[in-house]
């Protein structure tokens, strides 16, 4: 694979035949593939989100094995089975979009769906501990993925990819990401009875002002009174 691309490289035949040849060699061996996958939210910033997935051991099929003892055309298509076998299931821990803008609008479309839950579902739907939650975004990352490489030509798909990529470009000129749109939204103190609140507070100081005005007038004037006293 690559950290700077945003679907896998092609997989060399090595790790296929490597495995092959451990096991004609060393049949005993207890050999086990495990597929590896990095997904990143933004790859080129520093510490940014980075999901590490896991997948099932892959165990080297008895026929391919078998087909690879036979040697000739057999071992080749045997290496070939076996490659395809382990990079479909890379498949499966990684996130593949076609280029960076369609990630970008994924990752956008997974904050979008997450900040319309509501709360009372968001407490039924909680994982257990924060390595679930990222186990749960990362699946619904994928999940879309997924499916947006099937449904992106219809125009329904089309029209609400428009309408997010506006979205995201009032996002942009206004300076703010779309969770803190998403907290001001689902907020307690909306943003009516917060300017009321400033409001409230500013004609308070106003009201006080003239009181202020008059304590350093006086103030002034006992100063004044003293120094004179003084030089008395």
């Amino acid at each position: 694979g690559s950290h700077d691309r945003t679907s896998l490289l092609p997989f060399k035949a090595g790790i296929a035949v490597m495995a092959l040849k451990t096991l004609v060699k060393h049949p005993e061996t207890p050999l086990r593939i495990v597929p590896v996958g990095l997904n990143y939210s933004n790859a080129d910033r520093f510490r940014s989100t980075v999901f590490v997935e896991f997948g099932d051991p892959i165990q080297v099929p008895t026929d391919i094995l078998e087909k690879y003892k036979a040697g000739g055309s057999s071992k080749v298509e045997a290496g070939n089975q076996m490659l395809e076998i382990i990079q479909e299931a890379h498949h499966d821990v990684t996130i593949q979009v076609e280029d960076e803008e369609t990630r970008k609008l994924l990752w956008g479309l997974r904050r979008i769906y997450a900040s319309g839950v509501s709360e009372r579902d968001k407490l039924a739907m909680q994982p257990a501990s924060a390595e679930e939650q990222r186990r749960t975004r990362f699946q619904i990352m994928r999940s879309l993925a997924d499916g947006y490489a099937r449904v992106q030509h219809l125009p329904a798909v089309q029209s609400l990819v428009t309408k997010v990529r506006k979205y995201h470009t009032l996002l942009e000129a206004y300076g703010v990401r779309d969770h803190q749109v998403a907290h001001r939204l689902s907020s307690r103190s909306p943003v009516t009875e917060i300017l009321l609140w400033r409001l409230l507070i500013l004609s308070l100081i106003h009201i006080s002002e003239p009181t202020r005005l008059l304590s350093i007038s006086y103030a002034v004037f006992c100063l004044k009174k003293k120094k004179k006293n003084h030089k008395k």
